[in-house]
C-alpha cells in the first residue's frame, strides 16, 4: 500500500474497518433474537476482531503476509459474512434483555418514548470515551511509541511479520524470553495498522478502539446482573477513565484487549446469551481470543471456575460444550501447539507445575516477584504508579466491593436466590478475591494490568451493589454511580492533566449526544434531511483530513522523537535513535545489526522498511529455546540478568564476524549499558570486537549509550 498517497492509506484503513463492523453487525442482528443494540455491537465488536485476527494470520501461515492480502482476506470474509446473513432468516421472536431482566424496554427499537433518559446517558457515556481518549491521542499525536514493551516486542514483532511476510518467531533477544513465546494477537492488530499505512501514525494508538469494547462490556456486564442501563453506563465510565485503563489507550499494548476480551467472554455467560443459537460459538470466540492474547490471561483462569455452572443453567449439552471449546481452540491453541512442537512446552519457557510436579520444563522456574510480601507492599502496588489505581479511586472502589461481598454474604444467610445463584454475581462478587491471590502470590512481575479483569469485576460487584438502591429511591444509584465516575475520571490521567480532560470530555459527550440525537429526530421527521445531513459532515470530515494529512505526516517523518532524547525518558540512548532516524545519517532501508539492547522499534525508520536483525556470536544458537536453562528459579525482573551472560558466554569472535558479513548488515548499532546488571559500566563482546576490527567497521556515531558502526 506504500504506493498510494498517504490520505488515500489513511482512507482504505478507516473505510476497511467500517466495512468489517457493518457486515458484522448486519450477521449479528440476523443471529441474534434479542433485539438490543448493545450486545449486537459487543458481539459485531468481538466478529470484527476475529475477522482481522484470521485477516493476519491465515496469511501470515500461508508466507504471504502483506498489507494487499490482508485486505483481500478481509474483503473475502465480510463477503461471507454478507452471503451468510442472506441465508439466515430474521428471527420472529425478538426478546429483549431489558424484557427477560425486569428492566424497562429502554434499547428496543420502535419502542422507545419520545425522551428516554437511559439511552441519552449510554450515548453521553461513549461519546465521553470517545473525547478523553481522543483529546490524549491528539496531544500525544507527535509523540513516537515509547513504552518499554511496545519498543521491545509489541510494535518490532509486526515489524518483523510484514517484513518477512509470515507469522515468524520473532526473538527478544537480551530480555524476557516469554515475550517471544507468548501469543502475541496484540501485535496483530498493530500489524493489521500497521501494513496499509506503512508507519505508526495509526498503530501506536492500536489499543484505543478497546476503551469501547470495555465500555460496552461493563455495560452490558452491569446490565445482565440487574443494573439498569444508565448505572451501568456511569459505572463503565468509572472503569474505562480510571488510571490503569485510560493510561493504556494510546500505548501499543494488549492489555486492553484482554480486559475487552474477558468482558465478553462474562456476559456471554448470562443465561439469556448462553442459551440462544450462537451462545456457544459467542462463549468459545471470546475465550479463544482471551487466551490468545498473552499469558498473563491464565492468572484470571480460576474466575472462569466461578461460572462453570452457567452453561447448564442455559441448558447446554455436549453439542454446545463442544462448539465453545473447539471454537476457543481453534482461536488459542495454535500459539500453544507451536510452542509445544518447538520446545516441548506449550508455556515456554516457564515451568509448568500441578501440586508440585513439573509437567513441563522450560528455560527457568519464575518466582514471586520481590515486590511482594507486606500489605503495605501489595497496597502500593495497586496503588503507586502510571498505571496503577490512584488513591482517590481506590478507596472507593474496594470499600464498595467490601460492602457487595457483605451484602452476597447476608443474601445468602437470608436465602435470597437471585443473588446467591447468579453465576456472573458470584465472579464479580468473589473473581476478584481469586485474581489478586493468584497475583500476589504468584506473579513474576509486580505488574498491576495482569489483574484487569479483576479490577473490571469490582467495578462490576459496584453495579450489583448501586442495583439494591433503586428500591430505596431511583436517584441514589445514579448519583453514587456518577461520584464514582467523577473521581475516576478527574484522577484518571497524570493528575494536572485529569480535571482538564474530564471537563473537555464532558462537554463533548453532552454536545455530542444532543447532535446525535438531533439527528435521529430528523431521521423520522425526513430520512433526506438525516441522510443530508450524515453526507455533509463526512465531506467535511473528509476535506478537513485531506488538507492537513499530507502536511502532518511530512512533519511527522522529517522530525524524528524528540520525547526519547528526554532526560526523563531515554535520554542518550535516545539521541542515538534519533540520529539513526535522519536519512542523511543512515539511509532508511539499509539493514542493520545489532548487540546489548532489546529497544529495537526506532531502529526500524518510520517508514519501517529497514530489516533489524541480531546477529549470534556462537554457533547452534538460532531461537532463545537454544539457550541453557536457568541454573536457580527467577523472579521477572531478573529474568535480564540471567539470560544475557547466558547468550554472551562462549562468545566466539570469529564466527560473528563470518555471519556479519553473511547477514549482509550494513550498519551495527551495539548498546553499552550492561543488561544484567544496569548500575554498573559495560562494554559488549561485540562493541570490543568492532573497535578491534577497523578494517571490517568504522565508527560513525558514540555517546554513553550506545556506538553505531558502518560494515565495510
Amino acid at each position: 500500500m506504500t504506493f498510494l498517497p498517504d490520505e488515500l492509506r489513511l482512507a482504505y484503513t478507516i473505510l476497511l474497518n467500517a466495512l468489517i463492523f457493518w457486515c458484522a453487525y448486519r450477521l449479528v442482528r440476523k443471529l441474534t433474537p434479542q433485539n438490543d443494540a448493545l450486545q449486537r455491537s459487543l458481539d459485531a465488536s468481538l466478529l470484527t476482531l476475529i475477522v482481522i485476527y484470521l485477516s493476519v494470520g491465515l496469511p501470515g501461515v500461508a508466507f504471504i503476509l502483506t498489507p494487499i492480502a490482508m485486505g483481500a482476506a478481509a474483503l473475502v470474509f465480510c463477503a461471507g459474512m454478507e452471503l451468510l446473513g442472506r441465508r439466515i432468516p430474521t428471527p420472529i421472536a425478538a426478546i429483549s434483555i431489558a424484557e427477560s431482566s425486569g428492566k424497562p424496554p429502554v434499547l428496543e427499537y420502535g419502542k422507545q418514548k419520545p425522551f428516554d433518559i437511559h439511552r441519552w446517558i449510554i450515548a453521553f457515556s461513549i461519546f465521553f470515551v470517545a473525547g478523553y481518549v481522543g483529546i490524549i491521542a491528539y496531544v500525544q499525536r507527535s509523540s513516537p511509541v515509547l513504552s518499554h514493551d511496545a519498543l521491545t516486542y509489541h510494535v518490532p514483532a509486526a515489524i518483523y511479520w510484514l517484513q518477512t511476510h509470515r507469522l515468524g518467531l520473532f526473538d527478544v533477544w537480551f530480555y524476557n524470553p516469554a515475550n517471544t513465546y507468548s501469543p502475541l494477537t496484540g501485535s496483530m492488530f498493530i500489524a493489521w495498522l500497521l501494513g496499509p499505512m506503512g508507519n505508526d501514525v495509526l498503530g501506536k494508538f492500536a489499543q484505543a478502539p478497546a476503551m469501547f469494547a470495555v465500555l460496552l462490556g461493563t455495560i452490558q456486564l452491569c446490565r445482565v446482573m440487574g443494573t439498569s442501563a444508565s448505572v451501568g453506563a456511569i459505572i463503565g465510565i468509572a472503569a474505562v477513565s480510571c488510571r490503569p485503563f485510560i493510561s493504556q489507550s494510546t500505548i501499543a499494548k494488549d492489555d486492553l484487549w484482554l480486559a475487552a476480551f474477558f468482558l465478553m467472554a462474562m456476559v456471554g455467560f448470562a443465561k439469556q446469551y448462553a442459551s440462544d443459537r450462537v451462545g456457544p460459538i459467542r462463549v468459545g470466540a471470546a475465550i479463544g481470543m482471551f487466551f490468545a492474547v498473552k499469558y498473563t490471561a491464565l492468572f484470571s483462569l480460576p474466575i472462569f471456575v466461578l461460572v462453570l455452572d452457567a452453561p447448564f443453567r442455559a441448558g447446554w449439552r455436549f453439542k454446545q460444550w463442544a462448539i465453545a471449546i473447539g471454537v476457543a481452540f481453534l482461536l488459542a491453541g495454535p500459539w500453544y501447539v507451536r510452542n509445544w512442537i518447538l520446545t516441548g512446552n506449550p508455556l515456554y519457557p516457564t515451568d509448568v507445575a500441578i501440586g508440585g510436579v513439573t509437567i513441563f520444563r522450560g528455560m527457568f522456574t519464575a518466582t514471586r516477584s520481590d515486590e511482594f510480601g507486606t500489605l503495605a507492599r501489595d497496597w502500593a502496588n495497586l496503588t503507586k504508579g502510571y498505571f496503577q489505581l490512584t488513591p482517590q479511586i481506590a478507596w472507593p472502589l474496594f470499600t464498595l466491593w467490601i460492602a457487595a461481598i457483605v451484602l452476597w454474604i447476608v443474601a445468602l444467610v437470608l436465602r435470597v436466590k437471585r443473588e446467591t445463584r447468579q453465576p456472573l454475581i458470584r465472579a464479580a462478587v468473589f473473581g476478584p478475591i481469586l485474581g489478586l491471590l493468584l497475583y500476589f502470590t504468584k506473579s513474576p512481575y509486580a505488574e498491576m494490568r495482569f489483574v484487569y479483569p479483576s479490577l473490571l469485576l469490582m467495578f462490576a460487584a459496584v453495579g450489583v451493589l448501586l442495583a439494591q438502591l433503586d428500591e430505596v429511591h431511583p436517584i441514589l444509584a445514579p448519583v453514587a454511580a456518577g461520584i464514582l465516575a467523577l473521581l475516576s475520571a478527574g484522577t484518571g490521567f497524570v493528575v494536572p492533566m485529569g480535571p482538564t480532560f474530564t471537563a473537555y470530555s464532558t462537554c463533548i459527550g453532552i454536545v455530542c449526544t444532543a447532535v446525535w440525537f438531533g439527528m435521529v429526530f430528523l431521521r423520522r421527521r425526513s430520512v433526506n434531511v438525516f441522510a443530508l445531513t450524515c453526507v455533509c459532515a463526512v465531506l467535511f470530515v473528509a476535506g478537513l483530513v485531506y488538507t492537513t494529512w499530507p502536511a502532518f505526516m511530512e512533519e511527522a517523518r522529517m522530525q524524528p522523537g524528540p520525547t526519547w532524547a528526554m532526560p526523563e525518558s531515554y535520554g542518550a540512548l535516545g539521541d542515538a535513535w534519533n540520529w539513526i532516524r535522519n536519512a542523511e545519517n543512515v539511509p532508511p532501508a539499509a539493514p542493520m545489526a545489532y548487540a546489548n539492547t532489546y529497544l529495537l522499534y526506532p531502529l526500524y525508520g518510520f517508514d519501517l522498511n529497514r530489516p533489524v536483525f541480531y546477529v549470534p556470536g556462537k554457533p547452534h544458537l538460532h531461537h532463545l529455546h537454544d539457550l541453557p536453562r536457568f541454573d536457580e528459579p527467577t523472579t521477572g525482573e531478573f529474568i535480564p540478568r540471567r539470560v544475557v551472560p547466558l547468550t554472551n558466554k562462549n562468545f566466539d569472535v570469529e564466527f560473528w564476524l563470518s555471519q556479519v558479513r553473511k547477514s549482509g548488515a550494513k550498519y551495527l548499532f551495539v548498546g553499552k549499558q550492561d543488561l544484567s546488571a544496569p548500575e554498573k559500566s559495560f562494554y559488549p563482546p561485540e562493541l570490543d570486537v568492532a573497535r578491534a576490527h577497523p578494517e571490517e567497521f568504522t565508527q560513525i556515531f558514540d555517546n554513553p549509550a550506545a556506538a553505531i558502526f558502518a560494515v565495510k
